[in-house]
């Protein structure tokens, strides 16, 4: 059976970072497994939701539920036993950026009707867990990822649930969330059985992973810097704003949301590693927090703070362990006054 570098990297995640006792690449369906009536039930009922939505009435085209679950596929799954919860993962690696025949448009509905069906497949298999339904791409051009990102929004607003929840990872957040985790994880990992470790401990023989030039953040890419505006952190200068002129120094709002961070729900703590969350309710353009394996070196530590170019924009100053998931979490350092007024606001709603 052909396997997929890709494929065996999201197989050693859901292994060794989800922590999950069983995984397969390449899951099919049987059709002689016995199918229990109030599952199917309930699978018919997301179903017909789906088929009326304004936005993925068209995904499925004609095709009927049963014909949808024979044909379905996944490229890995892993069931964790301790959480109850059974992760679904499709991974795609387009060397020049994510791309389907049919362009950007055609892209985003071939990753929905992919998600839709797993969704549908554990709903019908394994009606007494809960979901994690992912994909992943470690490259997505930005006008491709744009759309995505909104078909990503309204799946979760429409069909997510305490059951079911679907996470989308790419470009860097592929690189910190997936990527280096696992490569963290090999270096103590004694089992060769799985393709991507054994690549891993391939360049290990050569020291390749502690050379700048391989898996690193980009920072020996030599390339004219685009002429932008700059803001100054108050950290940095304060010739910008005086802090009198401010609600907070740029320390007491890292300190402030941390330690209300570490004490609110696991979801809204996940949403607040994302991006689009951090700009709508900070303003903020990179995530409000990076998360990590609290048991990550000290070296990863230091790499998974800097940005593309190599400069921190994040901190562990004020680090803090997350005890129902296991993972540590870093706060940005980048804020400048027009954060404050959303800062407050946020405060204002978690005291």
């Amino acid at each position: 059976m052909k396997i997929e570098i890709a494929e065996s990297l999201i197989l050693s995640y859901l292994k060794h970072i989800k922590k999950c006792l069983i995984v397969q690449t390449n899951w099919k369906v049987s059709s002689n497994w016995d199918i229990e009536e109030t599952a199917n039930n309930q699978t018919q009922v997301v179903y017909d939701k789906i088929i009326v939505h304004p936005e993925f009435s068209d995904i499925f085209k004609k095709s009927e539920l049963r014909q949808i679950l024979r044909q379905s596929e996944v490229d890995a799954i892993g069931i964790s036993i301790s959480l109850n919860k059974i992760f679904l993962t499709e991974i795609a690696f387009h060397e020049g950026g994510l791309n389907y025949t049919g362009g950007k448009s055609e892209t985003k509905k071939r990753i929905i009707k992919k998600l839709l069906r797993a969704y549908l497949t554990a709903l019908q298999l394994f009606p007494n867990y809960s979901y994690e339904v992912i994909f992943a791409s470690p490259k997505v051009n930005p006008a491709t990822e744009k759309e995505i990102k909104e078909f990503f929004e309204l799946l979760n607003n429409d069909f997510s649930s305490e059951q079911i929840s679907f996470k989308y990872f790419s470009n860097e957040e592929f690189e910190r969330e997936i990527l280096l985790p696992t490569i963290e994880v090999s270096k103590s990992e004694a089992d060769m059985s799985e393709l991507f470790m054994r690549a891993i401990k391939l360049v290990e023989l050569f020291n390749l992973l502690d050379n700048k030039n391989v898996l690193s953040t980009h920072n020996d890419v030599e390339a004219k810097p685009k002429r932008r505006k700059r803001y100054k952190n108050i950290s940095e200068t304060d010739k910008d704003v005086s802090s009198s002129e401010r609600l907070f120094s740029n320390q007491e709002i890292q300190r402030k949301i941390s330690s209300i961070a570490k004490n609110i729900s696991e979801d809204e703590l996940e949403l607040l590693c994302k991006k689009e969350e951090s700009k709508k309710l900070f303003n903020l353009s990179i995530p409000l927090f990076i998360k990590c394996p609290k048991d990550i070196s000290k070296e990863l530590k230091n790499k998974v703070i800097k940005d593309a170019k190599g400069r921190n924009r994040w901190t562990w100053e004020f680090e803090f362990e997350f005890d129902r998931n296991n993972f540590i979490y870093a706060i940005t350092t980048q804020w400048i006054q027009r954060n404050d007024i959303k800062v407050k606001e946020w405060l204002d709603n978690h005291q």
